[in-house]
């Protein structure tokens, strides 16, 4: 099996919306403006990262960029996230697109979407983690300016 193969399988877009689906229902459920675009590759690179997506698990609508990278190993997962952010570029686009093609999505400045979704109607242990993480990353970055969310993580382009 080739690379390619192994990466569309791993992430595949019908996946990957998903988890995009809950990122922005998160969002909207903050901000009613929905989600400043650019922050969109912000989803996929922390989701996809185990140690963060533990915490992202565990935390709670109050919670900010400061309480979730609050110790040491997880301020470490921050390093070379822009590069990560990149890597996951195509991957996100994929699934971004997959998704306003099943659901009605506004792109703009801000990225809205119509149908909010909640993990907590999932049955599965592994897919509610993912999703619960999911919703509670884009509620976070929904709650803080999107500068300076771009100067906590240490991302310099998208």
């Amino acid at each position: 099996m080739k690379a390619s193969e192994l990466k569309t399988l791993i992430y595949s877009p019908i996946w990957t919306s998903k988890i995009l689906h809950y990122f922005l229902s998160g969002a909207m459920d903050v901000n009613e403006q929905g989600l400043k675009f650019e922050l969109l590759y912000f989803a996929l690179p922390f989701i996809f990262d185990e140690i963060v997506n533990l915490k992202l698990v565990r935390s709670k609508k109050s919670s900010t960029l400061t309480t979730v990278f609050d110790s040491n190993e997880l301020k470490k997962q921050l390093i070379d996230k822009d590069e990560q952010i990149d890597r996951f570029r195509e991957i996100t686009n994929e699934g971004f697109i997959y998704l306003s093609t099943n659901e009605k999505v506004a792109v703009g400045e801000y990225i809205t979407i119509k149908n909010i979704i909640n993990y907590k109607q999932e049955n599965h242990l592994y897919l509610k983690q993912k999703y619960k993480a999911s919703y509670n990353w884009g509620y976070i970055l929904a709650k803080e300016d999107y500068l300076t969310i771009f100067l906590k993580i240490g991302v310099t382009k998208i």
